[in-house]
């Protein structure tokens, strides 16, 4: 291009010289490369041609050379075409060059040449989510984020190993968003020392907790967690995701973290957050007005996973079937409780879908069957779904719903 002049006001896509150098010397053959789509206010958007290839433009073969997003314009638009084969990005500059073979290496070059990219279109966001909750609203978010789920419906998130999957994961995530509140103690922190990653480190801009923009029921202050107290978290429950109305504000809080990652998409993730905060509004007040009949009804868990979702619906968890939370039943708490449900016996008795149900089903058999056991599902069971959130709420109401019929 041979500007003498820059373009500070437009980021700029950064080509290695020193990879074309290493092809180069691969072929054996003197190096032309064509660009296209040059800036206009530099080169007037007409391309240019530098047959005498890359080392008049630096002696050592290393540096970089600088694309407008002109060129980004049309698909990630840009063409290297090196003697007789090239390389092209996005149909429309597809159609302006004859593909002259060498086609398997095609996709190892383009990799090879873009070393990096300030503009957020040449490079889809890499969001590590802790729980499938978290995963759904990215993807309603950004959906073109590459999402990895850490856990899923069938799994205790308090409970995750941190297998050599997920490190890899988490290294090459640009964003992790979790529950927080002590919610992944147990396994988050080491996956994040051993990832080595510092865009999600607790601190940083990619590190979201989705308990940090909520308030908590049930905070337990100075509380500390050991073998003989079970699940303890001081900050509150960490199972907000079963409330609707706690959903939409984290959805905000990460709309407006997502913003500031992704600078190039501030509008499109502004509308999405819009979009969906309406249809969710409108969604929270029809599922209120189904379930009017549950308000008032006694319910019996094992743990507090459902606790957002009891306060919201208006029923009240009169028993829990854990000892401590986070423990498992043992035979003499059940024959307490069920001296206790005897006398007062509950509408519904309920477990997650992680959970053993042989204590609360032994309950129920004690009870001569009259309280409907529910195994529901503990959040989403498809993230990957475009309305995963809302389809697991309506699961959650058509279940309780069943119960009144009965």
């Amino acid at each position: 291009c041979n500007c003498s002049t820059s373009c500070p006001s437009e980021p700029m896509v950064h080509i290695r010289i020193d990879c074309l150098q290493v092809l180069k010397n691969l072929c054996k053959t003197p190096l032309t490369l064509r660009f296209y789509g040059f800036c206009q206010r530099c080169c007037g958007g007409t391309g240019t041609e530098d047959g005498a290839g890359f080392d008049r433009l630096n002696p050592n073969g290393v540096g970089a050379l600088h694309l407008s997003p002109f060129a980004l314009s049309l698909s990630k638009g840009r063409v290297h075409q090196i003697k007789n084969f090239d390389i092209a990005f996005g149909p429309e500059l597809r159609r302006r060059v004859r593909p002259s073979g060498w086609g398997f290496f095609r996709s190892s070059l383009a990799a090879l040449f873009i070393f990096g990219t300030s503009t957020a279109s040449v490079q889809a966001q890499t969001v590590f989510a802790c729980e499938p909750e978290w995963a759904a609203l990215t993807r309603v978010l950004l959906p073109e984020a590459k999402v990895f789920v850490a856990t899923h419906a069938g799994q205790d998130p308090h409970h995750i190993e941190a297998r050599p999957a997920l490190i890899a994961q988490l290294r090459s995530a640009d964003m992790a968003v979790c529950t927080g509140a002590d919610l992944e103690a147990g396994w988050l922190p080491t996956l994040q020392q051993r990832a080595g990653n510092a865009k999600v480190q607790d601190g940083a801009p990619g590190m979201f907790y989705a308990a940090d923009n909520v308030v908590l029921i049930d905070p337990q202050p100075g509380a500390v967690g050991s073998p003989f107290a079970g699940d303890v978290h001081a900050a509150g429950n960490p199972h907000l995701h079963t409330d609707p109305h706690r959903i939409l504000v984290v959805s905000q809080a990460l709309s407006e973290q997502l913003q500031k990652l992704q600078p190039a998409q501030k509008l499109a993730i502004a509308k999405r957050q819009a979009d969906f905060e309406t249809a969710w509004k409108a969604r929270i007040t029809a599922w209120e007005r189904r379930a009017a009949p549950l308000r008032g009804r006694e319910v019996v868990a094992q743990h507090s996973g459902f606790a957002y979702l009891w306060r919201w619906l208006g029923l009240k968890q009169v028993a829990d079937l854990e000892p401590q939370p986070g423990m498992a039943p043992t035979p003499g708490h059940l024959q307490r409780l069920l001296t206790q449900l005897r006398a007062q016996p509950p509408a519904i008795v309920v477990v997650s879908s992680y959970q053993d149900p042989r204590s609360a089903r032994w309950i129920v058999g004690q009870l001569g069957g009259k309280p409907p056991l529910l195994v529901l599902p503990a959040t989403v069971t498809d993230p990957s779904s475009p309305d995963a959130l809302g389809l697991w709420f309506d699961q959650l109401l058509d279940e309780l719903l069943k119960t009144v019929e009965r």
